[in-house]
């Protein structure tokens, strides 16, 4: 699919050249960061239109196992939990902004660390205003571009990269972008205990519940 980002893009990818040339290390698009799982990462559309309203926009997304995003960002986990990594381009062919994207959460997947890295993925994108996790326990990650907007080209219409973290490895689960009165949405990785694991949290809790009853 071909990727429209604009003029911005072209002067971050002219910028990112010549800081390697320099001889600093450089940040790599997460659809083609090698320290990514390959099954992983990759390019989802999300477009909607109302009248002449047009929100189109292209969410680059990876999963890195533990300890491997520490090698292109920043690993708020330390390297002990999968990172969950997505960054958002308005495409050339929209014409609304971008005024939140979210993933929906397994409420037992145990979330963490949800923000955003500017120095990985695709350089030099809008920041969020916020970020949350929504529910008790947390059932959706939420970033929010209410003040920076993302808006259509030609102007900085990109984020930059949006994660949290989790002990547990990728599925796929419904995420959401929105510009406020549109919305679209599509499956994103997003972690989801395995069985077998939740089996044998099943079963230490059976167990707990007996030696109290024996008590």
């Amino acid at each position: 699919m071909t990727r429209y980002r604009g003029i911005w893009g072209l002067v971050v990818a002219v910028t990112a050249v010549l800081v390697g040339v320099g001889g600093t290390a450089d940040a790599s698009p997460l659809v083609s960061d090698l320290n990514a799982m390959p099954a992983w990462q990759g390019t989802q559309q999300f477009s909607v239109t109302s009248g002449v309203k047009k929100l189109q926009v292209d969410v680059e997304y990876a999963v890195y196992a533990p300890g491997k995003y520490g090698l292109s960002g920043t690993d708020q986990s330390l390297g002990t939990q999968f990172v969950y990594a997505y960054q958002v381009f308005n495409d050339l062919l929209g014409n609304e902004p971008v005024s939140s994207f979210s993933v929906g959460l397994d409420p037992t997947a145990n979330v963490a660390n949800i923000g955003s890295d500017a120095g990985s993925g695709t350089l030099g994108g809008t920041a969020p205003t916020a970020s949350a996790f929504t529910g008790s326990p947390p059932t959706s990650a939420v970033w929010y571009f209410f003040m920076n907007t993302i808006d259509p080209p030609l102007a900085n219409e990109y984020s930059t990269v949006l994660l949290f973290t989790s002990p547990y490895g990728p599925q796929w689960a419904p995420a959401t972008v929105m510009d406020g009165g549109l919305g679209n949405t599509h499956d994103l990785p997003s972690p989801i205990p395995e069985p077998a694991t939740m089996a044998l949290v099943g079963l230490g809790l059976a167990g707990l519940v007996a030696r109290h009853r024996r008590r």
